[in-house]
This record gives structure tokens, C-alpha cells and sequence, in this order.
């Protein structure tokens, strides 16, 4: 990222006090960075290169579950 670091831009999400579902995504498999980043709010963190569907997984844990709408019959 060309201003701020994933790592960077997570401790100003906490400095700021917003939390979002954050799936962190990197090739470094450092157990620090790891430990950091969840310590720092990330929801999840995934190691490239990344398959398609441990990424879908990941996106269906965090992601609202859509709730059926019902349509009125005329």
C-alpha cells in the first residue's frame, strides 16, 4: 500500500476506535505479524498465496448472512 502498511492502517483503526471485519492478507508468515494484527482488530488473517476457497470462507464468516425478503402477494 502506497501511504500506510496493512499493520499501520490497523493501528489507526484502533486509535480511532473503529472496528470493521478485517481480513488481513500477505505473503509474510511471521507469527508476530500474525499475533499483531489480531491483536490489533483484524478478524482474520490469511497467508499468500491465498486459495479461492479459504477466501470464500473467510468472506462468508464475516459477512452478514442475507436475510429472505418477503414480497407481498396482490
Amino acid at each position: 500500500m502506497p501511504i500506510m502498511d496493512g499493520l499501520q492502517t490497523l493501528e489507526a483503526l484502533k486509535a480511532r476506535n473503529i472496528t470493521v471485519p478485517i481480513i488481513m492478507l500477505t505473503a509474510d508468515i511471521q507469527e508476530w505479524l500474525k499475533a499483531r494484527c489480531l491483536e490489533l482488530g483484524a478478524t482474520m488473517f490469511l497467508n499468500k498465496p491465498i486459495k479461492q476457497a479459504k477466501l470464500q470462507e473467510a468472506l462468508q464468516q464475516i459477512l452478514p448472512t442475507p436475510q429472505p425478503t418477503e414480497i407481498p402477494c396482490t
